[in-house]
C-alpha cells in the first residue's frame, strides 16, 4: 500500500512478496480430506481385523501393518520437519519402500495431515503405485500360495526363537 509522505513523496507500507506467499488449502478442503483419509485407513483397518477374526490372515499382518504405519507416519514428519528447515530430509525411495511395505495408510494420513508430499504429482503417482502394489500382495496373502508362503516365513521366523 502506497501511503502519502508529504511534498509530493509517497512510501510502502505492508509489502507482501509474491515469494513470500503459502500456498495452502481451504480448510473446508483440507478438513474433509483429512476425514475421508480417515476413513479410508479406518475401513482398512477394520477389514484386516474382519480378515483375521475369520481366519484368513495371521494375526501378524494387522501387527506388521500397523508397526509399519508408526514409523512412516513419524518418517514423514521427520522429513516435513527436515524440509522446513531446509535440510536433506528422508529419499523418496525411502518413503516409497515404507508406503510399499504397508505404511501406507499412515503415509496418506502424513501427506493429509502434515500436508507433506501432496502436491508433488511424480511422488503422488509412484505412491499410489505403491499402495496397489501393497494392496495386490495383500490379496496374494488370501490364496492359496500367499498363505503358504507366509506361513513358511512365519514358521521360520518362530524356529529361530
Amino acid at each position: 500500500m502506497l501511503v502519502a509522505e508529504g511534498d509530493d513523496k509517497f512510501k510502502a507500507e505492508e509489502i507482501k512478496f509474491a515469494r513470500d506467499s503459502v500456498r495452502t488449502r481451504p480448510k473446508s478442503k483440507y478438513k474433509s480430506a483429512i476425514a475421508f483419509t480417515k476413513i479410508r485407513t479406518l475401513v482398512f483397518f477394520i477389514s484386516l481385523l474382519a480378515s483375521v477374526a475369520f481366519g484368513s490372515l495371521p494375526v501378524i499382518v494387522i501387527g506388521l501393518y500397523s508397526a509399519i504405519s508408526f514409523v512412516t507416519f513419524f518418517t514423514y514428519a521427520s522429513d516435513k520437519t527436515l524440509a522446513r528447515k531446509g535440510g536433506w530430509g528422508t529419499s523418496e525411495k525411502a518413503l516409497y519402500t515404507l508406503a510399499l511395505f504397508g505404511g501406507w495408510p499412515s503415509a496418506l494420513m502424513a501427506h493429509n495431515r502434515l500436508r507433506h508430499k501432496s502436491i508433488k504429482k511424480e511422488f503422488r503417482l509412484v505412491y499410489r503405485a505403491t499402495i496397489l502394489a501393497n494392496l495386490v500382495g495383500l490379496l496374494w496373502l488370501y490364496s492359496e500360495q500367499g498363505a503358504w508362503a507366509l506361513n513358511s516365513i512365519m514358521s521360520a521366523l518362530l524356529s529361530c526363537f
